[in-house]
């Protein structure tokens, strides 16, 4: 998990960006996840042939998941 901090393109407001890389099963479980937290949430959900760095040795099919979660 990695913490993005980012400007709201429209408002330019600051916003707080979560990155994951997660197995394709564990998507439906996240969503449900950050919609209890934020229902207000921007996710995309981008396929990813392959994972490299520290930590990561899976080399199947995951997914990447951005989340923003909005500060109120």
């Amino acid at each position: 998990m990695t913490y993005l901090q980012a400007e709201g393109g429209y408002q330019h407001d600051q916003k707080q960006v979560i990155y994951l890389v997660v197995q394709p099963r564990k998507i439906p479980q996240l969503k449900q996840l950050i919609k209890a937290i934020d229902e207000r949430a921007f996710v995309t959900v981008l396929d990813t042939h392959e994972v490299v760095g520290e930590g990561f040795s899976y080399q199947r099919k995951r997914y990447h998941v951005n989340w923003q979660h909005s500060k109120e």
